[in-house]
């Protein structure tokens, strides 16, 4: 499988790590921290740019994903490269951080495959640590 990464926070790094360990091909989309995700991923293909801009998406491999997450800290940057990914890319499988619930109507109705919001993954990690008394799963 080869996925495109877009984003270079710790939810982005911790998907990358995963797909990586899975023996995926990745291609990141990093406006930050490109240098760093270079230097700790080592298979990956990094490149420095914005999950906005056409360029950056195809020079990270987007024409030849499968996958493309878009995990930037910037809603409206998952947006552009879900729609890019689905319209221009025509990448089979999207999924998105959604920042703010109320804009994830939007992300669902431009075809994005999965979309996970800050609720859901606050939900989860809850449901991981002892809250109430209840053990860890």
């Amino acid at each position: 499988m080869y996925a495109v990464v877009v984003g270079d926070g710790g939810t982005a790094e911790a998907v990358v790590e995963r797909l990586i360990g899975e023996g995926s091909d990745v291609g990141i989309v990093a406006s930050k921290r490109a240098e760093e995700m270079a230097a700790r991923f080592t298979r990956a293909l990094v490149i420095r740019g914005s999950g906005s801009d056409l360029e950056s998406l195809a020079a990270a491999g987007a024409r030849e994903a499968d996958t493309l997450f878009a995990l930037a800290d910037e809603e409206a940057v998952n947006l552009a490269a879900c729609v890019e990914a689905r319209q221009v890319f025509g990448v089979d499988r999207v999924v998105a951080v959604c920042v703010g619930e109320d804009n994830c109507p939007a992300f669902r109705a431009l075809g994005v495959d999965v979309v996970v919001t800050s609720v859901l993954v606050a939900d989860a990690l809850l449901d991981r640590t002892a809250v109430g008394g209840q053990s860890p799963r």
